[in-house]
């Protein structure tokens, strides 16, 4: 399959209000004229993912996360070994967080827990996600509850002592 007809079909997943929003969050950082035969998927696209993608003979990568601009030669580095290696690369961020078969809504519906609000707006993209438990529980149990579902330690931080008065928290 060509890398034009995947992005297509990933494209099609997503109900796109703004064209020039959607393509500002989601899109290809590097096109290698090839069909893919193997698709690759991670979180971030880093040197790191790149490497791993070639040892696995991927032909196209797809992360959420574009190489992060704040890290200096970050993005220009990934595009290089891309091309050297001969991966394509298309990611898909905000609009990714803001669906219902999202980041956010996925995790919320893994952990049996109500989605009450759609919060962080960004030019009509949510990226954040106030939800609620049946019952109230213990802060350090939805810690415990996070890291169970990920198999990852999780950081969180606790501002008090006092048992949750409200069963919601943000996701973000």
């Amino acid at each position: 399959m060509d890398v034009s007809s995947i992005v297509e079909r990933i494209n099609d997943l997503f109900n796109v209000t703004s064209k020039e929003i959607y393509s500002s969050e989601s899109g290809i950082t590097y096109y290698a004229e090839k069909n893919v035969k193997k698709l690759g998927y991670c979180v971030n696209l880093t040197l790191e993912t790149i490497e791993e993608a070639r040892i696995h003979g991927v032909d196209m990568l797809v992360t959420h996360h574009d190489a992060w601009d704040e890290i200096y030669g970050l993005k220009e580095a990934c595009i290089e070994k891309l091309e050297e290696y001969g991966i394509s690369h298309y990611y898909n961020h905000l609009p990714l967080d803001d669906c219902n078969f999202g980041t956010n809504d996925s995790l919320l519906k893994r952990l049996n827990i109500e989605i009450v609000k759609r919060t962080h707006e960004w030019e009509g993209l949510y990226f954040g996600r106030i939800a609620e438990y049946d019952k109230e529980i213990e802060f350090n149990e939805l810690v415990k509850n996070l890291e169970n579902l990920l198999e990852e330690p999780v950081r969180s931080w606790r501002f008090n002592d006092k048992k949750s008065e409200a069963s919601g928290f943000s996701l973000w």
